[in-house]
């Protein structure tokens, strides 16, 4: 019984200084820059270097020259999955953006490979 306590004792302590974050409290603390209904792209991790923004429901686009192959995090303020692609027109390994979400580094090996993206649905 002590031990329970103590356990949730702990978590809220925990909770109270930052190491439980809840998804929504992430989302609300993400970068402004990318604002209600939009699924933006960042080229450096933690939402560094705005690369672009969609609203929800548009379908393939490849990204532009520009920002091609640079996405390193993302944030998607949408009710809807988005989706990106290692190559132009929607070819290669696809990634989920899920609705409501945001992700500060999208992690090795695909660090550096969008190339394409659509913000209707998931993989």
């Amino acid at each position: 019984m002590k031990i329970k306590k103590l356990c949730a004792s702990l978590a809220v302590v925990a909770a109270g200084f930052g190491f439980a974050q809840p998804a929504q409290a992430a989302l609300q603390a993400a970068p402004k820059k990318c604002g209600g209904n939009l699924v933006c792209l960042y080229a450096h991790a933690d939402y560094g270097g705005f690369l672009g923004s969609r609203r929800a429901g548009l379908g393939l686009m490849n990204i532009s020259p520009k920002a091609n192959d640079k996405m390193s995090s993302w944030i998607n303020r949408t009710t809807r999955n988005a989706s990106w692609f290692e190559h132009a027109n929607g070819k290669g390994k696809c990634y989920t953006m899920r609705q409501n979400s945001i992700n500060n580094f999208v992690g090795w090996p695909p660090n550096d490979t969008a190339s394409s993206w659509r913000t209707n649905r998931g993989c």
